[in-house]
């Protein structure tokens, strides 16, 4: 299957209306895939030396993150929680093509194949009904396989069966509101379904594509937080990752046991602003 890639100005939105489900419908506004603060927070994940018609290209795992305006139908105060912790993440990715070492981000509406959607916030469920309108304009195209389509319905289903099941009795209680969304759940049974379905879905991706983070635990939001994840490669045998973020801030730690017998130590540290993102080594 052949997909146009995306950039960073098309314009993406939830379908039909921009209209997305809050524990009500809800109307979102369009953005550009290169959203000015999930581009601050780090959240974007674009190339930075691939470009297609001068601009950067998307990349997997691309979220267009926070702040993106809601307006509840009718008017209700928890807008402003929907608009300061809003998603819009990409689902589907290449496992075949990448740029910058990562994975090529695939979202399509239009084309001789099935709509690939990207995931927008929403309550009880996040609905995979988002899509870069017109990306399908653009001339650059990358392949996905069956396993990088399978590997896309896997994260969405786990995604969709922890917020299910997160509305179970078992998992009610704790945090709630601004601060469980800050934490990223509301207790720790919800956070450890949280993590044991990201991981499993992780697990599946590695298993139908030969790459992808086989598991994964975090803590936060886009806003502060902490994140481990360990994965595989061709070339490496062990790569585990480790990242800290506060704000604009990003710090990382890898350590690679590679296939040839070394052992590599990377730190990294950089800092998001509206003309990019700096970093340096540790």
């Amino acid at each position: 299957m052949r997909v146009k890639v995306s950039l960073t100005n098309d314009t993406c939105l939830p379908l039909p209306a921009s209209i997305t489900m809050h524990g009500g419908p809800c109307f979102e506004l369009p953005t550009p895939m290169m959203w000015p603060p999930g581009f601050v927070l780090q959240q974007n994940r674009l190339t930075t030396t691939v470009f297609h018609q001068s601009r950067f290209i998307v990349l997997g795992d691309h979220d267009c993150g926070h702040m993106i305006p809601h307006m509840a139908i009718p008017a209700s105060p928890m807008s402003v929680i929907y608009t300061t912790f809003s998603r819009r993440k990409m689902m589907f990715s290449s496992s075949k093509v990448k740029a910058n070492g990562a994975p090529i981000g695939c979202s399509e509406i239009f084309g001789p194949h099935a709509p690939l959607p990207m995931l927008c916030c929403g309550s009880p469920v996040a609905l995979p009904i988002g899509f870069p309108v017109l990306s399908w304009l653009n001339t650059v195209s990358v392949g996905l396989s069956q396993g990088d389509i399978v590997a896309g319905v896997v994260s969405y289903a786990a995604n969709i069966l922890g917020k299910l099941l997160g509305c179970l009795s078992f998992f009610k209680g704790g945090y709630g509101g601004l601060v469980r969304e800050l934490v990223g759940a509301a207790n720790i049974k919800e956070w450890a379904l949280k993590n044991i379905l990201s991981s499993l879905a992780g697990m599946a991706k590695f298993a139908l594509t030969d790459d992808g983070k086989w598991a994964r635990v975090d803590l936060g939001s886009g806003y502060a937080g902490m994140a481990l994840s360990w994965k595989t490669s061709p070339e490496d045998r062990l790569k585990a990752e480790r990242q800290y973020q506060v704000a604009r801030g990003q710090l990382g730690l890898t350590h690679t046991d590679k296939r040839d017998g070394t052992t590599s130590d990377q730190s990294t540290f950089s800092v998001g602003s509206m003309t990019g993102s700096w970093g340096m080594p540790l």
